[in-house]
């Protein structure tokens, strides 16, 4: 009759994710390096801010994923 979506298992939903929030004061590589030292100590997410005097927080990311593989 009705075609139904295979459960889905929650258990990522419930389970914290920490990260860290940077201002990118700091030059874009060593924002880069600050990014893949928190992958190292297990971090789920990185968070950079775009207000202000702030770096073009994409490009930092768009850096960082390139010597990342989870964050």
């Amino acid at each position: 009759m009705y075609d139904q979506e295979p459960a889905r298992d929650v258990s990522d939903l419930l389970t914290p994710r920490t990260g860290v929030w940077m201002f990118p004061a700091a030059p874009a590589p060593q924002l880069v390096e600050a990014v893949v030292r928190a992958e190292q100590l297990g971090l789920d997410d990185v968070w950079i801010a775009d207000g202000g005097i702030a770096r073009k927080p994409m490009a930092v990311l768009a850096a960082a994923a390139r010597e990342t593989s989870v964050i």
